[in-house]
């Protein structure tokens, strides 16, 4: 998923919780996040196209406009831009999957404090040929920001996994 050298689509399900709190709905507008949905919703679609030295990440309900990211390597980290917000990860492989770590985090390009940062877990993982993830952000104080979680298999005419 992180490595595709043509545009690749995946459908499937995905459930998405966001935090109710005044700040949490105001980052997730900042940053474009998804909006909830009730319980694990079908009709998922998932798409990666290479886009320079790149990929963009589009995910999205059919009827509803995609949340769109950029992700690119840089040195050992995999970095992501969700809006204002840049995103640098350690990825840790095991038997179970893949972990993203978050090493940094800038808004707007200013790095922000480490006490400042959101706490991410994102585990990936791939089950009889079907791609899981499970990803939260947290605001440094506990209050979750967002979370989404699901299952995706490639599109018919992608069935690269």
């Amino acid at each position: 998923m992180h490595d595709v050298t043509m545009p690749c689509v995946w459908t499937g399900q995905c459930q998405v919780e966001r935090g109710s709190g005044l700040v949490a709905r105001l980052a997730g507008w900042i940053g474009g996040l998804p909006p909830a949905t009730e319980g694990m919703r079908e009709g998922f679609r998932f798409e990666v196209r290479p886009e320079g030295d790149g990929e963009i990440w589009s995910r999205g309900f059919s009827g509803m406009a995609p949340f769109k990211t950029r992700q690119w390597a840089a040195g050992a980290l995999l970095c992501e831009r969700a809006g204002p917000m840049t995103m640098a990860f350690a990825l840790l492989a095991d038997g179970a999957g893949l972990r993203l770590e978050l090493e940094r985090c800038f808004v707007l390009g200013v790095p922000l404090p480490r006490v400042l940062q959101p706490r991410l877990e994102a585990v990936e993982t791939e089950v009889d040929g079907a791609f899981q993830f499970d990803v939260s952000a947290r605001f440094p104080t506990g209050g979750l920001l967002v979370r989404y979680r699901g299952k995706l298999i490639p599109d018919a005419a992608d069935r690269k996994i």
